[in-house]
């Protein structure tokens, strides 16, 4: 009987599926399995003897590569951003591959493309020839209120985005009061303590000097913390 088990193959991840071809005969595999087919899942050589119904016998050979699919990740410096904000910077490993999607130029996504969720994705091919992709997924808001949701019950903070100038309104009695605000590096900028704040106190500050881009504000309020995101757009 006639038997080719096919050229000697390479593929990336997943099984190559080997069949001794010949019906009715009993099937003898390198690795002692005697079924008609066999799986290769992992690199390496594999025969098959097979005997025919007449009891004639043959054998074939193949080499079968199987390479590892690459293991991709991906992350972005905010995944939940408004329209006004800078872009966002993703990174993905290993280094060297691309990313695609709707505003991304390089390995920035431009959030004015509009309120929406958007899935950039990032796609890594390796030296044999093997490709991964990983992504991350970005919410983008109009982020048009006035108050923060994460402030909660404590505070408005408006106009956001805002030139630099904004105003913070109290809407309870503090006692004392503590407000830090860092840009994105963590760098302070603004820093102010103040004692029996009351109720409806309206606090202005003025950033107009820093750079446009996000900035974090934390409230300290009689041990009560809030953080909340500022967007200065001139």
């Amino acid at each position: 009987p006639t038997l080719y088990l096919g050229a000697d193959t390479t593929q990336c991840g997943g099984a190559v599926v080997l069949d001794a071809q010949i019906a009715g005969g009993t099937y003898m595999w390198s690795d002692s399995s005697t079924s008609q087919t066999l799986s290769a899942t992992i690199s390496g050589v594999y025969w098959v003897n097979v005997v025919d119904a007449n009891g004639c016998s043959t054998a074939d050979t193949i080499s079968v590569t199987i390479n590892a699919i690459p293991t991709v990740t991906a992350s972005a410096s905010d995944l939940t951003v408004c329209e006004l904000d800078g872009d966002v910077f993703m990174v993905g490993t290993p280094v060297g591959g691309t990313w695609s999607g709707t505003s991304v130029t390089g390995n920035q996504f431009d959030p004015s493309i509009g309120s929406g969720t958007y899935s950039p994705l990032y796609t890594y091919t390796d030296a044999n020839g093997c490709t991964g992709t990983a992504g991350v997924t970005i919410v983008v808001s109009e982020c048009t209120g006035i108050t923060e949701n994460n402030s909660g019950s404590l505070m408005t903070l408006y106009p956001n985005p805002n030139n630099g100038t904004f105003n913070v309104l109290f809407v309870a009695d503090i006692s004392q009061l503590q407000i830090t605000i860092t840009d994105v590096q963590g760098k302070s900028v603004y820093t102010s303590q103040n004692e029996n704040v009351s109720a409806q106190s309206l606090v202005s500050i003025d950033l107009s000097n820093e750079a446009n881009g996000i900035y974090l504000m934390q409230v300290n309020a009689d041990g009560v913390k809030t953080t909340t995101r500022i967007s200065i757009v001139k």
